[in-house]
């Protein structure tokens, strides 16, 4: 198997779940450099794992950085970088570009330890965020985005503003530059491929739902990768030929992986051995949220419809034993050569450098499908062990150990009474102050993840009442998050399922829907890669035509009812207004003048006749 292509600077933007952390391997992976969350730049020696330099900008506290960019390539050319002293390796640093909130961009030249230039910060500059900056190839010019739309290109050796030019209808969120410095890739919600000769647009790639968060050209700048806030990247064929077919813009091969990506790199072509001689391949890696690393084995003339899934992950065992563990703790990764990874495991107080080989040494096309690492052990790298102080102490020194200096615990093993005759098993047990477990009793909604096993189950076995139990919940963060975790090669066959039911019984349309906006709106960035979706989903659209077309007759039956209930309902009303009106004005007693004279004597009368 042969590489070819350049190695190139590796950058990224990582996420954590304090706040997000800008890092980045230098172009031969003997140093790491990242932003601290005070905004201290600090670099670090991967072979030795020392802190080499720390970089802080007076008034560091009052400024948030928003990206991170390193160049090899420093601006001085004195003869000290020609020596094999001390400076000669920091120069080796070259610069490093970070952006602010503000519109300033801070350029720091890491061999004089100084700010050389904050672009923008007089005249010229972003007028909001910058979203992402990048150097060219020799270190000469920087290009800068931000949430202004515009795309700025300076001169580092003066610092001033060379050009300015639109970049998108709304904020432009990454940049990724070719080698040669003739393309550039500028993304927000859509991905544009721009000739830097003539500041014009030569195609538009569309295949994400969301903005776009990392773009990275292959070193051989014949394809691009591209991911956003989802578990998907968008691997794309780079075209020069303004009369290219719609095809070739779209996605040559979709990837998936179980949680957003932090950071994401592209290889440069590797030759096949064996009968896949002729072919050549690429090598995608991703960095997850979740920590984990994961690498594709990719062939341009043998892509696939289906999301390919990782063909290998990075796995660290545990501390306490020798069972391979989640790689949950990994905070930046990069391929380094021909077959080896290049990672950074936390803490990040003091992080811990491994180098890996990920492929196989005679075929380099062949993936590890588990690529084990050390275990991380976090208390190693920032404190010397005990036996290294005992060796250089008094011999009349007392060296304590970690068991010294714990904490007395209540119910410990010296509380608890040696004549177990005495006790029963419960009483030891609770002297311990040792739980028993006890089965989790299922109450309320079930969890996403048990949902999750029974619908892809249900799927797979074809199995309808199980499906249907499934489909029974309606509770809505459940179905999101069942959904969420569907693994992506069942997402299209039960959409399918779900639109048939949702066709059939109009009934259960309420209860469907549900389900129907969950699978679009969180697999979105897959689907749109699906050829034919229209076709597929068109069953979809004229059954909610349909529907919609007999509710328009529905509203107005329903408005032309409702006028004359309202009608009806006034007319009502008007009659009991009229009948309490009499009700009121009619006397409950008349009485006349005279009358009741006569009305005297003729009970006088009558009573006499009594007598």
């Amino acid at each position: 198997a042969e590489y070819m292509g350049e190695p190139t600077l590796l950058i990224g933007v990582m996420a954590s779940a304090s706040a997000s952390l800008l890092a980045a391997f230098d172009a031969s992976g003997d140093a790491f450099a990242y932003v601290s969350n005070d905004n201290r730049i600090k670099v670090w020696d991967t072979m030795s794992g020392a802190l080499r330099q720390e970089y802080t900008e007076p008034g560091h506290l009052t400024v948030s950085y928003t990206c991170f960019a390193w160049s090899p390539h420093s601006t001085l050319t004195s003869g000290a970088s020609k020596s094999k002293s001390k400076k000669s390796k920091q120069s080796s640093l070259g610069l490093v570009a970070v952006g602010t909130d503000s519109g300033v961009i801070v350029v720091w030249d890491l061999q004089r330890g100084e700010v050389i230039h904050r672009l923008g910060a007089e005249v010229g500059g972003h007028t909001s965020r910058v979203n992402d900056v990048v150097f060219n190839s020799s270190g000469s010019v920087l290009f800068s985005c931000g949430e202004d739309k515009q795309i700025r290109e300076w001169n580092l050796a003066e610092g001033s503003l060379l050009a300015s030019f639109r970049g998108d209808k709304t904020g432009v969120k990454r940049l990724a530059l070719s080698s040669d410095d003739a393309m550039l890739l500028t993304a927000s919600s859509s991905i544009k491929l721009w000739d830097l000769s003539s500041r014009t647009v030569m195609h538009k790639y569309t295949g994400h739902a969301r903005p776009v968060s990392y773009l990275r050209f292959s070193a051989d700048d014949k394809y691009f990768i591209s991911a956003a806030d989802d578990r998907y990247l968008n691997v794309w064929a780079v075209s020069t030929d303004s009369a290219d077919s719609e095809s070739t813009r779209n996605a040559i091969q979709v990837l998936t992986m179980e949680s957003s990506p932090v950071h994401v790199e592209l290889s440069g072509s590797i030759q096949g051995s064996g009968k896949s001689k002729k072919q050549s391949f690429y090598h995608a890696l991703t960095v997850t949220k979740s920590g984990h690393v994961h690498i594709w084995n990719i062939s341009p003339a043998n892509t696939t419809v289906a999301p390919l899934p990782p063909h290998g992950t990075v796995l660290i065992p545990n501390n306490n034993d020798s069972v391979k563990g989640e790689s949950a703790n990994v905070l930046f990764a990069t391929f380094n050569g021909l077959s080896q990874l290049l990672i950074a495991k936390a803490p990040l107080i003091k992080p811990n450098f491994q180098r890996l080989t990920y492929c196989d040494e005679t075929d380099k096309t062949k993936i590890v499908r588990e690529i084990t690492a050390s275990p991380a052990d976090a208390t190693s790298t920032l404190l010397p062990s005990v036996e290294a102080k005992a060796k250089i102490s008094k011999r009349d020194a007392t060296v304590l150990s970690t068991a010294d200096m714990d904490i007395d615990r209540p119910n410990s093993s010296a509380n608890i009474p040696t004549d177990k005759d005495t006790q029963s098993l419960q009483q030891r047990v609770e002297a311990m102050n040792l739980g028993v477990n006890k089965p989790a009793q299922l109450t309320g909604t079930p969890k996403a993840s048990s949902l999750q096993s029974l619908l892809v189950q249900a799927i797979h076995a074809n199995d309808e009442s199980l499906l249907e139990h499934c489909l029974s919940v309606t509770d809505r963060q459940t179905i999101q998050n069942t959904v969420r975790r569907l693994p992506t090669q069942h997402v299209l066959p039960f959409l399918t399922i779900v639109m048939e039911k949702f066709q059939g019984k109009p009934n259960r349309g309420i209860q469907l829907s549900s389900w129907i906006k969950s699978v679009l709106t969180q697999h979105s960035s897959y689907l749109m890669s699906v050829p034919d979706l229209v076709r597929t989903l068109s069953p979809l659209y004229q059954t909610i035509d349909l529907r919609l077309s007999v509710f328009k007759k529905l509203l107005k039956l329903y408005g032309r009812l409702d006028l004359v209930l309202s009608q009806i309902s006034a007319k009502s009303s008007a009659l009991e207004d009229e009948d309490e009106e009499e009700i009121i004005s009619k006397p409950l007693a008349v009485y006349t003048e005279g009358d009741s004279d006569v009305e005297e004597e003729d009970i006088l009368q009558e009573e006499e006749e009594e007598e």
